[in-house]
């Protein structure tokens, strides 16, 4: 069968996290020769024309979609699946209504509030001056479109003492009306991972993120140098664990359950992972849904799926194999 993978256009300057998606095609291309697939790389630029024609040219029998932005842009994520609904040519994870709704972290948001699953509260720039819900609490700023904790460093977060210091903390950010402030919720950060084969959909081992050696005053959250930038004291004091103990037995039930009414709510497909604060009173607060996540064999999706059983190989092939059969 012929294969193609679609991965991230990178442009002259690719950051950390864009130079990973190397790493994860390598290794999924190096899968699906073992798995006797004929595989060819494509990355997925802006030039839609071209890109319809070349797959057009290839016709393949599926394609393994690793594209996480388009030329930097995470907002047009949705192009790829989008392109290959048109073609009707099958691929691995979420199809394009999924894909564009979940990269919105604001709709994201505003549909877990209906219903009844707690997100932060937030604000954005054009809506400061009739929201009072985040005075005199702590906030961070992030993309509203952007993940891989993009632009999060710890001048993101701060206590808002007024409107006009959050106003201003937006406006300093290129193109912010792109940007929100979120309550940052003080406690404990969770990923859990989702994924479906022919026996249905599996929620994965909890893992939570443990934070050694963070000095006082120094927030711990999952920022840009804590995921990507491996010299950095974020990077090498912000560690993954599989390990809990009894009395977490019931938070990780619940966090199990929302995860899988997330994944019903978005109609998810495939794989994906839910992120997760909870507050020091217990209660879970979903931060975003990645529709699809990173699955560089070092990452935790694939940590997740390691702490279950599954090794590489058999991961890839979950989730090709029902892709195959359609």
């Amino acid at each position: 069968m012929k294969s193609v993978i679609l991965n991230t256009f990178l442009g002259n300057s690719p950051g950390e996290d864009e130079l990973d998606n190397l790493e994860e095609t390598r290794a999924v291309e190096e899968t699906l020769k073992m798995l006797n697939f004929d595989v060819k790389i494509i990355p997925f630029s802006s030039n839609l024309k071209e890109m319809v024609q070349t797959l057009k040219k290839i016709k393949p029998d599926f394609v393994f979609n690793l594209v996480e932005s388009i030329e930097g842009d995470g907002s047009l994520i949705y192009f790829a699946p989008a392109i290959l609904d048109s073609l009707r040519i099958p691929y691995t994870g979420n199809h394009t209504d999924a894909m564009y709704i979940t990269s919105n972290k604001i709709v994201t948001k505003n549909i877990l509030k209906s219903h009844g699953i707690k997100t932060p509260k937030w604000t954005r720039l054009n809506e400061i001056t009739k929201n009072d819900s985040l005075n005199k609490k702590k906030v961070i700023i992030k993309h509203v479109w952007e993940h891989a904790s993009k632009n999060i460093d710890d001048d993101s977060i701060f206590f808002l003492k007024n409107k006009s210091k959050l106003e201003n903390a937006l406006k300093k950010r290129e193109n912010s009306e792109n940007y929100f402030a979120e309550e940052f919720i003080e406690g404990r950060e969770f990923n859990l991972s989702i994924i479906e084969d022919s026996k249905g959909v599996h929620v994965l081992s909890p893992a939570e993120m443990h934070f050694t050696n963070y000095p006082k005053g120094k927030d711990k959250v999952v920022n840009y140098k804590a995921k990507w930038n491996k010299e950095s004291f974020e990077y090498k004091n912000t560690m993954r664990s599989f390990e809990f103990n009894t009395k977490d037995k019931k938070i990780l039930a619940l966090l199990k359950k929302i995860s899988r009414k997330v994944w019903d709510i978005f109609n998810l497909n495939g794989f994906a992972r839910v992120d997760f604060r909870v507050d020091k009173k217990g209660n879970p607060y979903v931060l975003e849904i990645n529709a699809n996540p990173c699955i560089s064999p070092d990452g935790g999706f694939i940590a997740a799926c390691e702490r279950e059983g599954m090794n590489y190989k058999q991961v890839i092939s979950k989730l090709i194999t029902e892709v195959c059969k359609k």
